[in-house]
């Protein structure tokens, strides 16, 4: 599972290939909440991934979790059965918000865009694969609640 970030060279936009993770026990940890998180109903993630491999095998994108691991109350990941989900818990370790997609993605030399939105207070959320909504409604969880985004930790590519 490969991330990439963007930067600009002078006025034109160049894709730069910065890490590659599996999705399972490589990742880029940075060791303490985020810098002016808080906790919210609201947010927003925006992801660009190549899947090199991992079908069949959970890989988790993003984290954030208590010391210790458990519980991981901000969680994006690629699910066993190959789908994409977003999974935001309150402070009780309650799920709140869950996404899933309805399409499964599995290897491909091709570059996936995720992007999920959510709004818990107006019970709206969405999930897009490369422009094209893809939400499994029958698995949504929107619950009127707020997330617990301010964690001890924080990972990417793996889990905390």
């Amino acid at each position: 599972m490969q991330n990439l970030f963007f930067a600009t060279a002078g006025s034109q936009m160049i894709a730069v290939d910065s890490a590659d993770f599996d999705g399972t026990n490589d990742k880029m940890e940075r060791g303490s909440d985020l810098s002016g998180n808080a906790d919210s109903k609201s947010g927003i993630c925006s992801v660009w991934i190549r899947l090199d491999g991992g079908d069949g095998v959970a890989q988790r994108i993003l984290t954030g979790s208590v010391t210790g691991g458990a519980p991981t109350n901000v969680l994006v990941e690629r699910e066993a059965g190959n789908t994409f989900a977003v999974t935001g818990r309150n402070s009780a370790a309650s799920d709140i918000l869950f996404l899933r997609t309805s399409n499964t993605y599995t290897t491909a030399a091709t570059w996936l865009h995720i992007l999920s939105s959510w709004n818990l207070a107006t019970t709206v959320g969405h999930l897009y694969i490369n422009d094209v909504s893809d939400v499994d409604s029958g698995a949504t969880i929107l619950t009127d609640d707020t997330i617990d985004y301010t964690q001890n930790n924080y990972c990417v590519g793996s889990v905390v």
